[in-house]
């Protein structure tokens, strides 16, 4: 299987594959009615679009290696990372889009990038299997092959 996101304790071996960097994104318009966002801590206020299979909260670093940690209430949940773009596209809030996901919508205007000197975590991806994968499964092969 392919995770993506921390894996909790399960009994399931992991392996990292890669990790993809994320921006945090709205609509112009939904970008405007917050101005008085400066910091990351002014993000608590705000109207988020929240992933079912992520955490509600997202950890900031700027370039001085100061962190901050915010957790947030999210307005609408979604269950795709698609569906959460479009819907910041539309006005409805704020999101944390793989950054190749959204580059293209931030240069035609679709989408602004906030605080843009903060980077959030970047998230892993993870292949997982069982223990007791056995090595001429074809579950095995793959996983190998993924991993090589």
């Amino acid at each position: 299987m392919i995770r993506i996101g921390t894996l909790e304790e399960s009994g399931l071996i992991s392996q990292k594959l890669f990790s993809f960097r994320r921006k945090l994104v709205c609509s112009p318009s939904f970008f405007e009615k917050q101005s008085k966002v400066r910091k990351p801590q002014d993000l608590n206020n705000c109207r988020w679009i929240g992933i079912e299979m992520l955490p509600l909260s997202r950890r900031f670093r700027n370039r001085a290696g100061r962190s901050v940690n915010v957790n947030y209430q999210a307005k609408l949940m979604c269950d795709s990372v698609d569906a959460a773009c479009q819907l910041s596209i539309a006005g409805a809030g704020l999101s944390s889009p793989p950054d190749f996901l959204v580059e293209e919508d931030i240069k035609e205007g679709k989408l602004v990038e906030v605080l843009p000197e903060w980077q959030m975590d970047p998230l892993n991806v993870y292949a997982i299997w069982p223990q007791n994968l056995l090595k001429n499964n074809l579950a095995f092969q793959f996983r190998c092959s993924l991993t090589n």
